[in-house]
Order: C-alpha cells, then structure tokens, then sequence
C-alpha cells in the first residue's frame, strides 16, 4: 500500500516535466518564427536593392569614362 503514493508522485513529476518541456518548445518555436518573419523580411529588402541596381559591367570590360574636354581655342 506504501507504494502507490510513490508511484503518483513520480508519476505528477514526470507530468509536470513533460509539460514544462512542452512549454519551452512552444516558447522556442514562437521565437524562431518571429526571427525567420524577420530574416525572410530582410531577404526581400535585399532583393529589391539588388534588383534596383544597374547591371554590373561584364568582367574584364573597362568601366565607362567620359571623355576629356574639349581643347581650348583661346591663345595662351
């Protein structure tokens, strides 16, 4: 008869252990959601600033230079 209260205590322990387990998860599982909502928001940022920019030239091309000015005609 000793032993059934023992075995009620282990077992409201294994319950309250597994419940604070199931809490964590759920706590950790809201905080990774709300990071990636952030990251995939970064990401799109990114991509249209990517976007918005002008093609790079291709590799190995000078890049384009304006040209000198013109000489001056008056005499020196």
């Amino acid at each position: 008869m000793s032993e059934a209260p023992i075995v009620d205590e282990r077992e409201r322990r294994m319950i309250d252990a597994v419940m604070t387990l199931a809490r964590s998860f759920r706590d950790d599982r809201e905080q990774l959601a709300r990071r990636l909502t952030a990251v995939e928001q970064a990401l799109d940022v990114l991509t249209l600033k990517v976007e918005l920019q002008p093609p790079a030239p291709p590799a190995g091309t000078a890049t384009p230079v304006a040209p000198p000015p013109a000489p001056s005609r008056t005499p020196s």
